[in-house]
């Protein structure tokens, strides 16, 4: 069976992650018509699985280091683009630049950022664009930091459950 990655090579989609249980609780002998959905469901509860809440996504993810950036003050859009990538590129998640931008964009729409102009550091003429905190986005930043603290831990979980489950213990 050949590896599929999405465009961006970001997570496990949902569709994968099924189909490898299906294949253990086969080898397991334990898949009958619908038993397999009410297994996975039983399997799956204490972690917050539901059909439509699989794992984070890649969107959540880029707005969570956009903010960590913004706090060590080191974030212009193209500058972002280009960490993340060399950041990630060991685990084969390579970000493309319309969603990065995507993700300022719902971060400034949502009052956490703002755009600030600036001379590009040793041009006289050029300006970048970089992203600060609004009055009330540092605030804001923390919540949505904290909130995605316990998503991100959910999807440890399940992650580590599935290798567990389908590879043996860790």
């Amino acid at each position: 069976m050949r590896e599929k990655r999405t465009s961006s090579g970001f997570l496990l989609k949902q569709r994968a992650f099924l189909k490898l249980y299906m294949i253990t609780m086969t080898e397991q002998e334990r898949l009958y018509g619908l038993r397999l959905l009410d297994v996975l469901r039983d399997e799956f509860r204490p972690f917050g699985f539901k059909p439509n809440h699989f794992l984070l996504k890649q969107r959540a993810f880029l707005k969570l280091y956009m903010i960590t950036m913004t706090e060590q003050e080191r974030l212009y859009g193209l500058r972002l683009l280009d960490v993340l990538r060399d950041e990630f590129r060991p685990f084969g998640f390579k970000p493309n630049h319309s969603e990065v931008y995507k993700a300022l964009h719902d971060l400034i729409e949502d009052g956490v950022l703002k755009q600030v102009k600036r001379k590009k550091e040793g041009m006289k003429l050029q300006e970048v664009v970089y992203y600060t905190f609004t009055n009330e986005g540092e605030e804001k930043a923390k919540l949505y930091k904290k909130q995605l603290k316990v998503e991100l831990e959910r999807c440890e979980a399940m992650i580590q459950k599935a290798i567990r489950d389908n590879f043996g213990s860790k």
